[in-house]
């Protein structure tokens, strides 16, 4: 008489009794509940005193009221969050670790290298800050973009133009203090292929879906940390 594994069409392995038959499972679950750990580093850039440093330190402490005074700051180059992420086109979760670089800062003596290497071939997105109520900020903007397009290909579209502090936009504008409209950001967004956002990184106002949306960039460009 045939063995029943070979009747049934199940070959014969030695040694296949399983003395443990519930870690296989255990093991499954655990793997797929696993959260995993990913970083994207940002680039943030913008004109002396758009609030670039203020917005990009306000990631950080997106709990705390309004900045009256300066942001005492560990490292003044940059800052950094980590948190659970559940990107809307996913049923995955992982830690997102966000590394905002500050760009540029003339302030501070430049850093040499300025960026480490793969940080800044690899930024998940570039953030270009302007004042609303200084045009000049705003007219900077495209030289700016420019000169990051040129150094960072992967940032030809992953990037987001900002404009802060609205929080001060007045109620009458004139001739000789002009301001920044939101629909002439919103053109030259649109004419650079890229997406507007108005906040105050001082109060803050509006900053948390500028927040997610640099978050869902660094879900599609992720890396393992």
């Amino acid at each position: 008489m045939k063995p029943v594994a070979r009747i049934q069409g199940i070959p014969r392995v030695r040694n296949s009794r399983n003395l443990n038959p519930g870690k296989d499972f255990q093991t499954g679950v655990e793997n797929s509940t696993r959260i995993s750990r990913m970083y994207a580093p940002v680039g943030v850039v913008g004109f002396p005193k758009s609030g670039r440093k203020t917005l990009a330190h306000r990631f950080e402490r997106m709990e705390e009221g309004t900045f009256n005074q300066e942001v005492p700051v560990k490292n003044p180059y940059g800052t950094e969050i980590e948190g659970e992420f559940y990107p809307p086109e996913s049923n995955r979760r992982f830690v997102l670790i966000l590394k905002f670089y500050i760009i540029n800062q003339e302030s501070l003596p430049p850093r040499y290298p300025p960026l480490d290497t793969r940080n800044w071939n690899e930024f998940c997105c570039m953030i270009v800050v302007f004042d609303v109520t200084e045009i000049k900020t705003f007219h900077a903007v495209p030289m700016y973009l420019t000169r990051m397009r040129i150094h960072n290909f992967n940032i030809q579209r992953n990037f987001l133009i900002v404009g802060n502090k609205s929080d001060l936009r007045r109620a009458h504008v004139t001739r000789s203090r002009p301001e920044v409209s939101v629909q002439t950001a919103e053109r030259m967004a649109a004419q650079f292929e890229g997406t507007y956002h108005e906040c105050s990184a001082k109060k803050p106002e509006n900053v948390w879906p500028l927040l997610a949306a640099i978050k869902n960039f660094g879900a599609k460009k992720r890396y393992e940390k």
